[in-house]
């Protein structure tokens, strides 16, 4: 009896192990993608960069240094920034809005950072539920 449990512990282990590397790799995954996008997008002059923390479970994509052209960039001023964060969610319109100066400028923006973020947010949730799925149909 003690070598049935002893087996479906470590099949439990190399099981939940093999889990949480597909989550791991979805989220390195989406994070290359997100640089790679927004860098293809960006002015020449902006550096999007990367950094995974707490072993691979949470990554950061963004813009390398502070660098308030690339916001003005990313979002335009005046009009532009009105109408590009219209349909944004509310946490892209407060970023936006550490770099309001006077609401009358002109530059139009042109989205490269967000917009690669929202497109592979979604692909990853899809990813993550099919590994969720994936565990349900296994073990349910």
């Amino acid at each position: 009896m003690g070598k049935i449990i002893n087996t479906t512990s470590a099949n439990l282990q190399a099981y939940k192990r093999s889990q949480l590397e597909k989550v791991k790799n979805a989220i390195a995954d989406t994070a290359v993608a997100i640089e790679l996008e927004a860098t293809r997008k960006a002015p020449n002059f902006v550096s999007i960069e990367k950094r995974f923390y707490d072993k691979g479970f949470t990554a950061e994509v963004g813009v390398q240094g502070s660098n308030n052209l690339a916001a003005y960039f990313e979002f335009g001023t005046g009009l532009s920034a009105a109408t590009i964060l219209a349909p944004y969610p509310q946490y892209v319109k407060d970023i936006a809005m550490e770099f309001y100066v006077t609401g009358k400028g002109t530059l139009k923006g042109k989205p490269y950072f967000y917009p690669a973020v929202f497109k592979n947010e979604k692909i990853l949730n899809q990813e993550l539920k099919a590994i969720s799925d994936e565990n349900i149909t296994n073990n349910g």
